[in-house]
């Protein structure tokens, strides 16, 4: 079995500390993150020994990796006819959907390790200040630690997240492009800004922030919005 606090860099993430002064400064860096860019990065999270072992395990699984590819508007909504064919309703890219499924991933997996971690997942329930009888381990058996696997000529188009939060940690940098673009809080509840999506999707860089993230980076981003 595999102890997870030896796979986290606990000088800068102090994480097992709950509460602490060292705690709350990095809980403090991270609400600002996520209010202000809607991200928070942080770098250097997993080790390089513990990486290397997470990316051994995702190599002897590649193969179980489930492809899917279709093409997709921001808001994975069919098209409407009735819309002007500029709006960004209408605007479909093509999207690649690779991914290794979580039952590939058993009690002896270095990554499930870290996800089950209660120490981890406090963290993130910290960091995302949900309250704790609202916030819980992914149920779905095939999704609750995934992979993602981009082959050449893969990629995701811009979009909407339907889910209020992701958490993802590199694994391995692509051999070229791979750089992660984000416009934060493009939209909101009240207003869905279609011009500013609009923009976005014709190339305005105006509002994109850019991040390539490195083996054992981990990032907390809020991609609803």
């Amino acid at each position: 079995m595999h102890d997870p606090a030896s796979f986290v860099d606990l000088e800068i993430y102090p994480i097992d500390q709950t509460g602490s002064a060292a705690f709350n400064r990095l809980i403090s860096g991270i609400h600002t993150d996520l209010e202000e860019k809607g991200c928070a990065h942080l770098p250097g999270f997993v080790n390089q020994s513990a990486i290397e072992a997470i990316q051994k395990e995702a190599d002897t699984v590649a193969e179980q990796a489930y492809r899917s590819y279709n093409l997709v508007n921001p808001y994975f909504t069919v098209d409407d006819p009735g819309l002007d064919p500029a709006d960004p309703r209408r605007q479909f890219e093509k999207r690649s959907n690779t991914f290794v499924p979580a039952d590939n991933f058993g009690q002896n997996s270095p990554l499930r390790a870290l996800y089950e971690w209660q120490a981890f997942t406090d963290f993130i329930r910290i960091s995302l200040s949900a309250p704790t009888d609202q916030f819980y381990c992914y149920d779905d058996p095939l999704a609750d630690v995934i992979i993602n696997v981009v082959d050449p000529g893969d990629g995701f188009p811009w979009h909407f997240d339907t889910n209020t939060f992701t958490v993802t940690l590199g694994i391995q940098p692509g051999q070229g492009g791979g750089i992660f673009q984000y416009s934060p809080n493009l939209r909101s509840p009240e207003y869905q800004n279609y011009k500013g999506v609009s923009d976005v999707l014709n190339g305005d860089p105006a509002s994109v922030h850019s991040l390539l993230l490195e083996p054992g980076d981990l990032q907390i981003f809020l991609g609803r919005y």
